[in-house]
């Protein structure tokens, strides 16, 4: 048998990421939860500049120019229809 070495894995989050579902809307994975405490912070703003960079802002507090960040079961999504629009994306 061959003598097989494992590689240790860092300890680290995970995967952080957003993910745009067909149904358009904006998931975020458990670790993404983690880090930006969606358990508190329940809504979030969108932004561009001019070179289409996107930059969001995740607060307690709702306004104007907030999605509301939702839950289905375990999971934690928005409805990005009209993010993704600003974006010129259709789905």
């Amino acid at each position: 048998m061959k003598n097989i070495i494992f590689i240790k894995p860092k300890k680290q989050l995970g995967k952080i990421k957003l993910t745009v579902h067909k149904s358009g809307k904006l998931g975020f994975s458990k670790e993404a939860e983690k880090l930006l405490n969606l358990q508190e912070n329940r809504f979030v703003k969108f932004g561009f500049d001019n070179d289409k960079n996107i930059f969001l802002k995740i607060q307690l507090v709702h306004d104007a120019e907030c999605f509301k960040i939702a839950k289905a079961g375990e999971y934690f999504y928005i409805l990005s229809t009209e993010l993704l629009e600003a974006f010129e994306i259709k789905k």
